[in-house]
């Protein structure tokens, strides 16, 4: 799909990228995402990318043939993508905005194949690793600490207060 400027401003639900995904489009290209819609897209697999230059996207007309070829390798490696218009023999560059993790989000088919491929993988002897092989390190949102030093620090503090002598309240006396 080639799309405008601020492409699913107004489509904040989930419908407006589900839908779509279901009838298996994978790819927008677009001059501009609308922030909420582009997230949405990629929660279900489907790739959001902006014309490098926007004035490209004038040069496409309806029924032209569009390719888009070896993006999961441009996609790992952050090489650069471009869209084959088959039709008038042109290439036209374009960028992603995914992070590391939207990426293998995307590449798993959306955002809950990719929970269920890292619940399966998730093993004390095997670690979530994202699918290009890095760890994906098990930290706390809040604090920054891994969770085991959470764990330990909770156990330690549990262990204190049973050994910490008790205090005697006052007592009422009236």
């Amino acid at each position: 799909m080639v799309a405008g400027a601020n492409y699913g401003q107004g489509s904040s639900r989930e419908h407006a990228a589900i839908t779509p995904r279901y009838l298996g489009l994978r790819a927008v290209v677009a001059i501009s995402f609308a922030r909420i819609h582009w997230q949405n897209l990629a929660n279900f697999g489907v790739l959001a990318l902006e014309f490098t230059n926007a004035a490209d996207h004038d040069r496409i007309q309806q029924d032209d043939v569009l390719l888009l070829t070896g993006t999961r390798e441009a996609l790992v490696t952050g090489t650069a993508i471009l869209v084959h218009n088959k039709t008038r023999d042109e290439a036209y560059p374009v960028r992603h905005s995914l992070s590391t993790r939207q990426i293998d989000m995307l590449l798993a088919g959306g955002l809950i194949p990719w929970l269920r491929e890292r619940r399966a993988q998730d093993t004390p002897t095997n670690p979530r690793t994202f699918a290009h092989g890095s760890a994906i390190p098990r930290r706390s949102s809040i604090s920054g600490r891994s969770h085991e030093a959470l764990r330990q620090q909770k156990a330690s503090t549990l262990k204190e207060g049973r050994n910490r002598p008790q205090e005697k309240l006052p007592t009422n006396t009236a």
